[in-house]
């Protein structure tokens, strides 16, 4: 079970990821990450971190071999 917090922003990260290709990737993940430290659960910005980093690597590959 995931704490809303993190369900919204993993909904967050995965729009941007998805749809917005202009703004880079590790912006994204470092956003999201802050907001759920803020106001998610106590661990919940390390699992954030980890879906949003895999997601990236899945749809965001490109990016990632320039980095």
């Amino acid at each position: 079970q995931l704490d809303q917090m993190e369900r919204a922003v993993l909904r967050i990260g995965a729009f941007e990821l998805l749809h917005c290709p202009e703004m880079p990737f590790r912006v994204v993940l470092n956003e999201c990450v802050d907001l759920s430290h803020r106001f998610g659960s106590e661990q919940g910005h390390a699992y954030i971190n980890a879906v949003l980093d895999k997601a990236a690597r899945s749809w965001r590959s490109d990016e990632l071999k320039d980095a």
